[in-house]
């Protein structure tokens, strides 16, 4: 459980980020595993990713809907995958599990956005790569749709 001290430390660090963000800065990373970002044009968002150790928790917010993903390591061993979206609500949540991914352990964090969609990137080390994609549906679709993709890479030392 989060004290209210972590859970305001993390939202200064997130309001700091936005902030270096906003002057010229691509991507604001702290130290502590912690990037955001925005973007500044009609039906602008927000991304976030922190890393902690066992986990990576991302959540990319558009001005109408919302999705958060979490990966887990599990105390045997492999890594799951939690996530829901928001738009008038919260959707159930729903998990998967990684195929590839042994552990976050050795992982680095990457995300990339724009005002209709977002990629959140794990690699660890030249052998897995995980792509978490987060889309604005179109008219008719749902409003946000999430997509994890893990490859093994092969033919590599």
């Amino acid at each position: 459980m989060l004290t209210r001290r972590e859970v305001l430390s993390g939202v200064a660090a997130a309001s700091i980020a936005a902030i270096a963000s906003a002057r010229d800065s691509a991507m604001a990373q702290g130290g502590d595993g912690f990037g955001c970002g925005e973007v500044k044009e009609p039906g602008s968002a927000l991304a976030s990713f922190h890393k902690q150790p066992g986990s990576y928790d991302i959540f990319v917010k558009w001005v109408d809907s919302a999705a958060e993903v979490f990966y887990k390591e599990l105390p045997g061993g492999g890594v799951e995958v939690f996530s829901k979206t928001f738009h008038k609500g919260w959707t159930p949540l729903t998990s998967v599990f990684m195929k590839f991914l042994p552990s976050l352990d050795g992982t680095t964090g990457s995300f990339d956005f724009d005002s209709k969609a977002a990629d959140f990137f794990l690699k660890i080390e030249d052998r897995v790569v995980v792509n978490t994609a987060f889309r604005k549906g179109a008219s008719g679709e749902p409003p946000i749709q999430i997509t994890i993709q893990e490859a093994l890479i092969t033919g590599t030392t």
